[in-house]
């Protein structure tokens, strides 16, 4: 299959971007572009419903990181609609989801808890292997 349309974030160092791309036959508005995040709306153009992305590959420096929970905090505050986030948050939310963490990894994870609860946001999981 051979998508018409793209948006991308260049790589940096060692995170390696965002790739977004997509046919012709579905609508994409990309709405913020950051250097962690491609926020955007998806509809099939048949209809006035759809739903948010925000594809998120976050930067592994804490302090990088906390710039894209202050943006996406904004977003939440900010919309009325179906949203969904997936990527890599580089964050956990609880200890068995990593093995051998170290005590400033853990007090990382409390910013990605924070957001999470503040905004009424669930964790999926998922579906393969817990550690890869």
């Amino acid at each position: 299959m051979a998508y018409s349309n793209s948006c991308r974030i260049g790589t940096n160092g060692f995170s390696g971007g965002i790739w977004v791309l997509w046919s012709d036959n579905v609508i994409v508005n990309i709405l913020g572009l950051l250097s962690q995040v491609v926020h955007m709306r998806i509809s099939n153009g048949q209809s006035s419903s759809g739903f948010l992305y925000s594809a998120v590959n976050a930067n592994t420096h804490r302090t990088t990181r906390c710039l894209l929970w202050d943006y996406l905090n904004s977003v939440a505050n900010s919309i009325d609609e179906p949203w969904l986030i997936a990527g890599d948050f580089s964050s956990i939310l609880d200890m068995f989801d990593r093995i051998g963490c170290a005590a400033t990894f853990r007090n990382g994870c409390a910013y990605f808890k924070e957001f999470l609860f503040t905004n009424g946001l669930l964790d999926l999981d998922c579906c393969m292997s817990h550690f890869t």
